[in-house]
């Protein structure tokens, strides 16, 4: 599962209570996205922040919303700290990869 079929569950079930696996889908796969975000942009020798290693790990935290709220919560938390991501990541100078 990914992100997008996280999505599709919440859309479905907003009112309710995640599983842990459809939970998981959407908090890792908003992670995996960010890391592989990392991967890229060091490969290419893009420079950047070190906000979007610390936003991956967060988004997998996210799952414990998930469980124990309504799945809605859990994609309105992701939605935040992405927004949050782009916003601090906007007024930062990117750092050098080594």
């Amino acid at each position: 599962r990914t992100a997008g079929a996280g999505v599709k569950l919440v859309v479905a079930h907003a009112s309710e209570h995640l599983e842990l696996g459809a939970a998981l889908a959407l908090g890792g796969g908003v992670a995996l996205f960010l890391a592989g975000q990392v991967l890229c942009r060091r490969e290419i020798g893009y420079r950047m922040t070190p906000w979007r290693p610390v936003a991956a790990g967060l988004a997998v935290t996210t799952t414990v919303i998930g469980l124990a709220a309504p799945a809605v919560w859990q994609l309105a938390a992701l939605v935040a700290l992405v927004v949050a991501l782009l916003l601090v990541e906007r007024g930062r100078q990117p750092v050098p990869v080594t």
